[in-house]
């Protein structure tokens, strides 16, 4: 949160992201409730929601508290609404206002998405 302060204070509205792993073995509901707080008070840009899979072989495996798949995949789709509202919160304090951006990769656009009389 500290690194997160200093950007905001020192960045105009900076993108925020994160990649995050709903579920993972030995998540209490509480837990859970901490993330999605810390995801508001955050602000993110874009979340990268994940849930967890179990892979054989790996230390993930070995882990207590496996959680049910359903309630991975409830976690899942609480966290991609979430990203959802957060990122239509970010994108509309940029309404009316013509910013620069820094392009990182380019691609042809879908043919329906060439409509360039906006």
């Amino acid at each position: 949160m500290r690194v997160i302060e200093k950007l905001k204070a020192t960045l105009d509205r900076p993108a925020i992201t994160t990649d995050i792993i709903a579920g993972f073995p030995g998540e209490t509901e509480a837990e859970f409730q901490e993330t999605l707080n810390l995801a508001r008070v955050v602000g993110f840009a874009k979340m990268h929601v994940f849930p967890f899979s179990l892979r054989k072989g790996t230390a993930a495996e070995k882990l207590k508290g496996h959680l049910s798949a359903a309630t991975v995949r409830e976690r899942a789709a609480i966290l991609g609404r979430l990203d959802v509202e957060l990122q239509g919160k970010f994108r509309q304090q940029f309404a009316g206002e013509r910013v620069g951006v820094i392009v990182e990769k380019e691609r042809p656009l879908p043919a329906d998405a060439r409509d360039t009389s906006w």
